[in-house]
């Protein structure tokens, strides 16, 4: 036994080993046509049906993220964020929607920004409760006067970053310099 435990780790087994896993691991990452199809070919109905049913588990996630931020927004941290939250979501539905992409990439990107916003007011309902224990109940107006700013902030930021992925491409190139 000890000597077959021996031989195993010799150099001669280990170099074996190690071709034998760079064959299958080039094997496996080798390319393959079979994806290719032709220009006069249809993709198949199955193809096309798995294809939409991605596309509509994709829509229902993000559907779904953006009412547990809506949720947990309301839950978690104040009545103020859930209106950022939805000022946000008004003012993201009615601008971008109108660009260019899919239902998804807006969806997805609504959802992301509804993350963003549910972090972003998280960490300020955090720091406004530590420097309200810290300085008083003055603070706490402070912090009531200055949040839709705060606010505001974030929602232009992420809409503007929206805007960049969601643009309209020029198809015209109109006067030229």
């Amino acid at each position: 036994m000890q000597s077959n435990r021996q031989s195993c780790y010799s150099s001669s087994c280990v170099k074996l080993n190690r071709t034998f896993f760079y064959s299958k691991v080039t094997e496996w990452l080798k390319p393959t046509n079979s994806h290719k199809t032709s220009f006069n070919e249809a993709p198949s109905e199955k193809g096309k049906e798995q294809v939409r049913a991605l596309s509509y588990l994709s829509s229902f996630l993000s559907v779904g993220a953006i009412i547990a931020c809506l949720a947990l927004s309301l839950r978690i941290i104040n009545l103020q964020s859930i209106v950022s939250l939805v000022i946000f979501n008004v003012l993201f539905i009615s601008l971008p929607f109108q660009l260019n992409g899919s239902l998804n990439r807006k969806l997805c990107l609504l959802a992301l920004g509804n993350m963003t916003g549910l972090c972003w007011n998280y960490v300020f309902n955090l720091f406004a409760i530590v420097a309200t224990n810290a300085f008083g109940k003055i603070f706490l107006d402070v912090y009531t006067v200055f949040f839709p700013f705060l606010s505001s902030i974030w929602i232009v930021s992420f809409w503007a970053l929206s805007l960049t992925v969601l643009h309209r491409n020029r198809t015209d190139q109109g006067v030229q310099l």
